[in-house]
Parts: C-alpha cells; sequence; structure tokens
C-alpha cells in the first residue's frame, strides 16, 4: 500500500494528490480536540515545550467546547441554536469555560473538581512568557489528558447523544467538499501496543500510553 502525504487544514480535510495529479480529499474524522491533543504531544515529542503547553491548553478548551454541544443537544436544542448562541462565546474562553462549569454541576449535580495548575502553568507560559522545560509539557500534558478523560467518561450517560454530535460534524465537512472532488472518511484511533508482541492491547488509558501511541504514528507516517 502507498502513503501519500497531505496537511490537515481547519475544516478536517487532507489534500492528497496522487502520482497522475488527480486531487482529492480525507475527511478526518476526529474531534478537534482531538487532533489538537495529538499535535501538542507531537510538539513534545519533538521538544517543543512552549508550542506544547499552548496546543495542550487549547484542546482542553475545545473540549469543554464538545461537551457543551453534546449537553445541550440531550436537552434537545436545535443545532443552529447552538451555533447562534455559540457565536456570542466563541472568542471568549472564561465565558466558555463557565457555560461548561454549570452544564456540569447541572447534569451531575456536582462539578468537575478543578486543578489550580492547569491554569497556572497555561497562563504563565502563554500570558507571561515563560520558557517552559520538556518537564514541564510532559506534566501539563497529564493534567490535561487526565482532565479529557474525565470530560469524556461523565458524557458515557449522553453517548447516543455523543455520537449525533460526532456525526453532524463529519456531516457538516462532508457538506464542504467541493463540487466534483472525490474523498473518503478516515477514522483514526489510539491504541495500546504490547512492546513485547507488538499486538494491539486495547486503548490508552495513561498520558504516557498516548504519547506512545503518537510516536508509533509518527514513525509509520499516520500521524495527523
Amino acid at each position: 500500500m502507498k502513503l501519500f502525504d497531505g496537511e490537515l487544514d481547519d475544516v478536517g480535510y487532507v489534500h492528497v494528490s496522487c502520482d497522475k495529479g488527480h486531487q482529492s480529499i480525507v475527511v478526518y474524522d476526529s474531534r478537534r480536540y482531538e487532533v489538537l491533543l495529538q499535535s501538542a504531544s507531537s510538539a513534545l515529542l519533538e521538544g517543543y515545550a512552549n508550542e506544547a503547553i499552548s496546543t495542550f491548553s487549547t484542546a482542553l478548551e475545545r473540549c469543554y467546547e464538545f461537551y457543551i454541544r453534546v449537553v445541550l443537544r440531550s436537552r434537545r436544542i436545535a443545532p443552529e441554536q447552538i451555533e447562534k448562541s455559540w457565536k456570542e462565546v466563541a472568542a471568549q474562553s472564561e465565558r466558555q469555560f463557565g457555560a461548561f462549569h454549570f452544564l456540569r454541576l447541572l447534569e451531575h449535580g456536582e462539578p468537575l473538581k478543578l486543578n489550580p495548575n492547569i491554569a497556572k502553568t497555561r497562563n504563565s507560559v502563554v500570558h507571561r512568557g515563560k520558557i517552559a522545560t520538556t518537564d514541564d509539557a510532559s506534566k501539563f500534558g497529564e493534567l490535561v489528558y487526565t482532565r479529557i478523560k474525565d470530560i469524556e467518561d461523565s458524557l458515557n450517560k449522553n453517548e447516543n447523544d455523543m455520537e449525533a454530535e460526532q456525526k453532524h460534524e463529519v456531516a457538516s465537512q462532508k457538506q464542504q467538499v467541493p463540487e466534483g472532488v472525490e474523498y473518503v472518511v478516515l477514522k483514526a484511533f489510539s491504541v495500546k501496543v504490547d512492546p513485547a508482541t507488538n499486538e494491539v492491547v486495547g486503548f490508552p488509558d495513561t498520558f504516557q500510553e498516548y504519547l506512545a501511541s503518537v510516536q508509533r504514528g509518527k514513525e509509520t507516517g499516520w500521524s495527523a
């Protein structure tokens, strides 16, 4: 099987061209926070600590957004109404977090316990220009990864609505494919591999397992 190079754009497309010059699109079926989490991990693996911390932080913010959209969908709020409301807070991360915080309280009767080191590290790097080490970035990545896993777990009771939101996002991507351009949909997964047997044994439970998965993707050419 021949692999082709391509770059993921903001819509979630990978534009590829074959040896004969034919253009096509791969629609990348992955949530924005998942793509950013992978990008941040790649930056960490390559030694770009500040870039990794900034992107990990953005991944977490987009995970908050995904949670909000799924919960509102579960409350039978029409997607077009969600979009109208989101435009009012799209450029204001603190308001987005506030919306997430109180929606989770409404859903579960208690807020998600916050780790103050997430905001502290982000602000020191993004707003005060701290030069972070790879150890700083690794510890921050672990905090963010754990928070994202907690949020994903809290959506288990909204599994059908979570799947519906994912399908809605992919449908929106498909609608934007230019007329006449062929496309395929690619769904990628991070997996845990047994180093002794090189066999897939499940999905990453820890941040270090997730990093190992991203590293394997880079080595085999399947990273986004």
